[in-house]
């Protein structure tokens, strides 16, 4: 380790690589395949970082920025109950700001650059830079400030991308996908690049989620124990894989190589990876145990003639201005055999005791419904009860269920957006479907044949620097994180932070110089600003999210 500096003066940049596990990248550095990490890891501190539960990417890239469990933030999901009917918003860039470490470096005069960063949409002030990442919608703003779009473009001599259609035929095609995907990548580390070359900055977050979208689709061709593992196929695809990755390391080395020695780089992932290949009907389950009444069969046909009627009222009014084309009609009426109808739309809330509204297909998140059940103490035998009997059925089955109840003594503001279990199954391999009651409860079989890999809650943790010492990092927990950043900037780590700093990072001496600080700041779960977005935006955001295999 070097001689100490002012920690304030020290930059740090960070590396997301979304969903990387150890279990991808061990068996790649034994075969030297990734001689940056390595380099990082043999020169600083590595280890699991363990995800949120559950270990979804929305909640998961919540903490990291604010170190606050999903209990205190009161996010578990993409989506969020927003209403007493049980309809679910996404989530967006209002449950961080106030909250995040880069906003609280602003305040302190430090200047802080973000791209790609995950459900930041809007983008908003900070003193610096703020690209959005997943969850951006397609014509909106997502950049901060506005004009920095625009650089892109002069850089890139074309747009800037950020998700790919991924749910689209071609790439069933491992060869388009992985082209397409070297497209996107290319095209942020250029942008990664140049902002780290020509803009101020004190931290510096650049996530890449293309690492999460190769093992979603590729996950049964690098597991040979996959159900649909093609043998000889799979392996060609594999060296394919493997050459991804080492991309992705290249990228580390030229990232690394601009920003110096005297940086601290971290890399993180927040959650990990692993097989995909059983299906649970949740809703099922509870229609069968008497907790769901669905609404008649008639619900859905009616919702389609009303859809019908405004198509053909839409096609009349639009046809006589020619705004649109005289084929809307036809266009729209194949269209509504794709109509999706949210999951609480056919369910019958006036008799329904308990039920999962669409939580994307991870987790199950079960509300004992607010209606039906006032009392708060039968509502906690409901849910034991529901708990008792899930595990049961589970043990009869062979199928390993585990739930997990809100701890609203954190935040207890939080009550009436959360659900009142959380449910994983055989240690999230197993995908729960919510809007199909029928048919058997569970299965042997993907979600879908193209989504094959699922997340887990083994993530990666490596950081190296001039202040970091070589170890394993024995325990290291998501919401770390950001604790372990204020201490970098020498901030005082805020207490509703769920987090500790990991002091094992630093040896002793530099710690006696450099002593964590704490502050009292009762408030900083008042600073959260909720707004919405349109129902055109949340239509967007739910189609990423199904391209994601997530819907």
């Amino acid at each position: 380790m070097r001689g100490f500096i002012e920690m304030t003066t020290r930059k740090t940049l960070i590396i997301g690589l979304d969903g990387a596990t150890f279990t991808v990248l061990a068996p790649l550095m034994k075969k030297n395949c990734l001689p940056n990490i390595q380099r990082m890891m043999a020169n600083g501190s590595s280890g699991t970082l363990q995800s949120t539960i559950p270990p979804v990417t929305a909640p998961a890239w919540l903490a990291l920025a604010t170190g606050m469990c999903p209990d205190r933030a009161g996010v578990y999901d993409f989506v969020i109950k927003r209403d007493a009917q049980y309809h679910l918003r996404s989530l967006n860039s209002s449950y961080f700001q106030g909250r995040a470490i880069w906003d609280h470096l602003s305040q302190h005069g430090r200047t802080v650059g973000l791209l790609n960063y995950p459900l930041l949409r809007p983008p908003y002030p900070v003193n610096g830079i703020m690209v959005a990442g997943i969850g951006a919608v397609p014509g909106e703003e997502y950049t901060y400030p506005a004009s920095l779009k625009d650089e892109f473009y002069k850089v890139l001599g074309s747009h800037y991308e950020i998700m790919l259609p991924l749910n689209e035929s071609r790439y069933e095609d491992s060869q388009s996908l992985l082209r397409d995907i070297y497209t996107v990548l290319d095209k942020q580390v250029k942008i990664a690049e140049y902002l780290l070359s020509k803009k101020e900055w004190d931290l510096f977050w650049f996530v890449l989620s293309v690492t999460d979208w190769a093992q979603h689709f590729l996950w049964r061709h690098i597991d040979k124990t996959h159900p649909l593992n093609e043998g000889d196929k799979s392996d060609l695809i594999v060296k394919d894989f493997e050459s991804f990755w080492i991309r992705i390391d290249e990228t580390i080395g030229k990232l690394c190589e601009i920003v110096g020695p005297e940086t601290n780089v971290l890399i993180l992932s927040d959650h990990g990876f692993g097989p995909h290949n059983q299906v649970f009907r949740l809703n099922g389950w509870l229609e069968q145990q008497g907790y769901i009444v669905r609404k008649k069969t008639g619900s859905m046909n009616k919702l389609r003639r009303t859809l019908n009627q405004g198509l053909q009222t839409l096609a009349l009014k639009t046809s006589r201005f020619k705004i649109i084309p005289a084929g809307l009609y036809k266009l729209g009426r194949r269209s509504l055999e794709k109509v999706r109808v949210d999951v609480s739309d056919q369910i019958d809330l006036t008799s329904s005791v308990a039920f999962d509204p669409g939580h994307t297909v991870p987790l199950g998140g079960i509300y004992i419904n607010d209606s039906v059940i006032t009392d708060a103490t039968e509502r906690e035998i409901i849910a034991g009860e529901i708990i008792l009997k899930l595990k049961d059925w589970g043990a009869k089955n062979g199928v390993e269920i585990e739930t997990w109840q809100p701890d609203l003594s954190v935040n207890i503001e939080a009550k009436p957006q959360l659900p009142d279990i959380i449910v994983g199954i055989n240690n999230w391999a197993c995908q729960m479907i919510k809007d199909s009651f029928d048919g058997p409860l569970f299965e042997n079989r993907p979600y879908t044949t193209r989504i094959t890999g699922s997340h887990r809650r083994e993530g990666v943790f490596i950081c190296s620097g001039p202040d970091i010492r070589n170890i394993y990092l024995e325990k290291a927990d998501i919401c770390d994180i950001a604790p372990t950043l204020f201490h970098m900037f020498d901030l005082a780590v805020p207490s509703y932070v769920d987090g500790r700093v990991l002091i094992e990072l630093y040896d002793p001496a530099y710690l006696a110089d450099h002593p964590v600080k704490t502050e009292q700041n009762p408030e900083g779960n008042d600073q959260q600003k909720t707004q919405g977005y349109t129902q055109n935006e949340e239509e967007a955001i739910k189609k990423q999210l199904q391209d994601l295999g997530y819907m």
